[in-house]
């Protein structure tokens, strides 16, 4: 139940943020993609391209999209993104940066920022005391601390490091610790 949960509001959230700051009709990569679970929400209004560092996730997320040629998907790290400059309109990252140090994810965000001509939704989550930490550390002691902590009010100044502005910041639910 718990992934369930996480996967919809996810979904919800980044539904939201495709309706908000997108124009469909524009190219958007999905970085990483995993398996497509969360590709859904483009639907067929954006050319879409699926990038992550693992070919067996790449492989799961082509047979899922098989059908939809505005899909493609392609292996890539994202420290260093197979693609030129300006290469995307859009570009969304969920469940990548609570993995990476601050200082991979100052290079990270510079290079999606270097791929992208309009606008990143990027997904991090905050170490604040939410119901869903007090849970995880009663239950599911290993998901309850980040290993890369990042405190919101840190956020600007790490952002600061990249060539992107702060459009808004918008929590996934009242009981998580992500926003995007």
């Amino acid at each position: 139940w718990y992934g369930r949960l996480a996967h919809d509001t996810e979904l919800r959230c980044l539904g939201w943020a495709v309706d908000t700051w997108f124009k469909p009709g524009g190219s958007l990569v999905d970085l990483p993609c995993g398996t497509g679970r969360l590709l859904t929400a483009y639907g067929d209004r954006f050319d879409v391209t699926g990038v992550d560092i693992s070919n067996a996730m790449l492989d799961v997320a082509r047979n899922r999209f098989a059908a939809n040629p505005r899909f493609k998907f392609q292996a890539g790290d994202a420290e260093k993104l197979p693609f030129p400059d300006n290469s995307f309109d859009y570009l969304v990252s969920f469940r990548l940066m609570c993995h990476l140090p601050r200082e991979v994810r100052i290079r990270v965000l510079c290079e999606m920022a270097r791929v992208t001509r309009k606008t990143l939704v990027v997904n991090y989550h905050f170490d604040v005391r939410s119901p869903l930490m007090l849970f995880n550390r009663l239950f599911r002691k290993s998901a309850a601390n980040l290993p890369y902590p990042l405190r919101e009010r840190d956020l600007g100044a790490e952002l600061a490091g990249c060539p992107v502005a702060l459009m808004a910041t918008r929590k996934l639910s009242w009981y998580e610790r992500s926003s995007a």
